[in-house]
């Protein structure tokens, strides 16, 4: 990242000589100065638009090593959705990650969500097990697929009934249940897990409006 943003610099300043060297040569004097002085700013806007992205690149990259090997475990996960139902808010529920989101979509609605997730098999990392407390939802579509939704009240399925899990780490398919709130107009959703996300959990047409 250093050796880009020296490189970056450099670039920058040798455009930002070459401009006020040919704008003095063939423009007036204020001319010149005020083709310097627009050079200088756009420069500094443009550099600062590049370091920050490629500071963001650099974090991307970072975050993926370091959780790429916990993560591919639910990498093409398979899910089978056994049911949608409304459900009441849970007591308690605060959903600090959809501050934002909540409030441009409004209230969520909330929804009692049964699944059975299928890790793949063949994908391999530095866990073999998945833990229910990094499940999460979010919206399909952009803009809000980086929006996560906490999953409350969550329980295992055990020979048809619910069971709150003492232990969070599973090696293999798990049946679950749990609420989660909803912003409204959102109408499919996927399951993320840490990096990955995989799944699809539609959502009723009319509550979901």
């Amino acid at each position: 990242m250093c050796a880009r943003i020296v490189y970056l610099f450099l670039a920058a300043v040798f455009i930002f000589v070459v401009t006020t060297i040919a704008a003095f040569v063939h423009l007036e004097w204020w001319q010149a100065v005020l083709v310097s002085a627009a050079t200088f700013i756009a420069l500094v806007y443009i550099g600062k638009l590049l370091v920050r992205r490629t500071v963001r690149q650099v974090k991307n990259m970072v975050a993926k090593s370091l959780f790429d090997g916990t993560s591919r475990v639910l990498r093409n996960a398979d899910v089978d959705i056994h049911s949608v139902r409304p459900a009441v808010t849970p007591r308690g529920a605060v959903d600090r990650a959809n501050t934002a989101m909540n409030t441009r979509a409004g209230n969520p609605t909330w929804y009692e969500i049964e699944a059975t997730i299928f890790p793949d098999r063949q994908q391999t990392g530095t866990s073999v097990a998945w833990d229910l407390n990094d499940l999460r939802l979010v919206p399909a579509d952009p803009p809000d697929a980086n929006s996560p939704i906490e999953l409350h009240d969550l329980v295992l399925i055990e020979n048809g009934s619910p069971v709150i899990p003492i232990d969070t780490k599973f090696d293999g398919p798990r049946r679950v249940r749990f609420t989660a709130g909803v912003p409204r107009g959102v109408r499919e959703l996927q399951f993320r897990y840490q990096l990955e996300t995989f799944g699809l959990v539609k959502i009723p047409g009319i509550l979901g409006q």
